[in-house]
C-alpha cells in the first residue's frame, strides 16, 4: 500500500548508494534535490539525516526509509558496502523497505556494471575483483533488472543522473496532475477517495475488467491488514483479560452464544457475495459501482477479521478440565472457511492473470473467439463438526448434561 503524503510539505528523496566511493556523485545529487527541485534530501553522511542513536546503522537507515521517503533513488557503482546480518547489503535492504512501500523508485547503475554484467552471467566463478568488491554486486544487479523487472539507467557522472532524474520527476508530476485533476473532475465520493496506491489507479483508469481487478485489490488489502492477527491465532499468542467459566450453564451459554455468531457470519457472507456483490459489479454489458465494489470489499475484510477474532477469544478462555475437549474442538471452526478465503484470493489472482492476457490477446489478434469467462464464485465449505459431537456425547455421558 503507497504510503500517504502529508499536506504542506515538500516531498522526500532519499538517496540509497555506497558512500565512499560515490561521495562526490551523491553530493553532486543533494544539491540538485535541494537547490533546484526545492525538495527535502536524505543522505545517511549528512547531519541532517533523522537519527535515533538507540539504534543501530542499519535500523536507522531501514528506519528513514520507511517513515521519510516519498522518493527513492538508488545510485549503484563499483561497490556492494557493507553486509547486515542477513547476509544483503545495506542498500540492497534500503531498497527492499522502499519497494515494500511502493514508492516511486529510480534506480541509476555504472555503465561499466551494466557492461560486464554479461561476462559475470556467463562465467560467475571468474575473478572480478577489479571491477567490484564483491560478486554480490553483480547479483543484486542482475536481480533488479530480472526478477524484480526495474527499469535501470545507466550512468558515467552525476550529470547522467540529474539529467534523467529531472525528466522522471517532470513526468511524475505530470502523472500526479492528472490523478489530481481526475479526482476534481469526477468528483469521486469520500469512499473512493480514500483508496490508495494500485486500487485508486485502477479506479481512475478503469482497465479491462477493472471491476474486478478493484475487487481483487480491496480482497488483498483486507487481508493483508489482518496477517498479524492470523499469526496471534496460528501461535496462540493471547493478550486479552482470561475469562473464567466454571458453571456449566455459563459454559454451554457461550457454546451456544459462538454457535449462533458463526451461523450469522454464514448468513452475512452469503448475503455479501449472493446479493450485494453481484448488484456492485452489475449486469453483464454495464459498469460496475465503484462505491459499491469498495463497500464489498471493506465488508469482506470486517468478515474476514471477525472470523480470526473468533477464534483469538477461545485462547483468552479458561474452563475446566472436562470440558476442554468440547471447547477446543469448538474453537477450530474458524480454520475451514479462512482456509477457503485464502485459497480463494490465490485463485482469484490466478484467474484474474490469465483473463487479462486472453483479453490483451483477443485485442492484439482480432480474433472472432469471445473473451474468456474466469469463474470467480466463491464458497465457504461446511465446517466439520464431528470432532466437536464426539466430544460433547463424552461430556454428556461424563457429567450428565443434556443438550437442548
Amino acid at each position: 500500500m503507497m504510503t500517504k503524503i502529508e499536506m504542506g510539505r515538500t516531498p522526500t528523496v532519499f538517496v540509497s548508494s555506497t558512500c565512499y566511493d560515490l561521495k562526490q556523485v551523491r553530493a553532486d545529487i543533494r544539491e540538485f534535490i535541494s537547490e533546484q527541485l526545492g525538495f527535502e534530501a536524505i543522505l545517511s553522511e549528512y547531519d541532517s539525516f533523522p537519527l535515533e542513536p538507540e539504534i543501530s546503522a542499519v535500523e536507522n537507515c531501514i528506519r528513514a526509509v520507511k517513515q521519510r521517503a516519498d522518493i527513492f533513488c538508488l545510485i549503484i557503482g563499483s561497490r556492494y558496502g557493507s553486509v547486515a546480518d542477513s547476509g544483503k547489503s545495506i542498500t540492497n535492504l534500503e531498497y527492499i523497505n522502499a519497494r515494500g512501500k511502493g514508492i516511486p523508485i529510480y534506480v541509476f547503475v555504472s555503465k561499466d556494471i551494466i557492461a560486464n554484467l554479461p561476462f559475470w552471467e556467463k562465467n560467475k566463478s571468474a575473478d572480478y575483483s577489479g571491477i567490484v568488491d564483491s560478486p554480490q554486486l553483480f547479483e543484486f544487479v542482475a536481480e533488479l533488472r530480472g526478477k524484480e523487472n526495474v527499469w535501470t539507467f545507466g550512468f558515467d557522472n552525476a550529470k547522467d543522473i540529474i539529467t534523467t532524474f529531472r525528466k522522471q520527476i517532470g513526468y511524475l508530476f505530470f502523472d500526479s496532475l492528472n490523478i489530481r485533476s481526475k479526482i476534481y473532475i469526477n468528483k469521486l465520493p469520500l469512499s473512493v477517495q480514500r483508496q490508495e496506491g494500485k486500487a485508486l489507479k485502477i479506479i481512475i483508469e478503469k482497465p479491462e475488467a477493472w471491476e474486478h481487478l478493484l475487487l481483487g485489490e480491496i480482497f488483498e488489502q483486507a487481508i493483508a491488514r489482518n496477517a498479524e492477527l492470523k499469526r496471534d491465532l496460528i501461535y496462540g499468542f493471547s493478550f486479552g483479560k482470561i475469562i473464567e467459566k466454571t458453571e456449566a450453564n455459563e459454559i454451554l451459554e457461550f457454546i451456544n452464544l459462538k454457535t449462533n455468531e458463526m451461523i450469522a457470519f454464514s448468513e452475512n457472507f452469503r448475503i455479501l457475495f449472493d446479493e450485494v456483490l453481484p448488484d456492485a459489479l452489475g449486469a453483464p454489458g454495464e459498469p460496475g459501482n465503484e462505491e459499491k465494489i469498495i463497500y464489498v470489499g471493506e465488508k469482506f475484510g470486517a468478515l474476514y477479521e471477525f472470523l480470526l477474532r473468533w477464534g483469538l477469544e477461545f485462547l483468552s478462555l479458561s474452563v475446566k478440565e472436562e470440558w476442554k475437549g468440547v471447547i477446543n474442538a469448538l474453537s477450530k471452526l474458524w480454520e475451514s472457511p479462512v482456509s477457503d478465503i485464502d485459497a480463494y484470493m490465490d485463485k482469484y489472482k490466478k484467474n484474474m492473470k490469465e483473463a487479462i492476457l486472453h483479453i490483451d490477446d483477443y485485442k492484439i489478434s482480432e480474433s472472432s473467439t469471445l473473451p474468456k469467462t474466469v469463474d470467480l464464485t466463491l464458497t465457504l465449505k461446511e465446517p466439520n463438526l464431528d470432532e466437536f459431537y464426539v466430544e460433547l456425547e463424552k461430556l454428556e455421558k461424563a457429567i450428565g448434561i443434556t443438550r437442548h
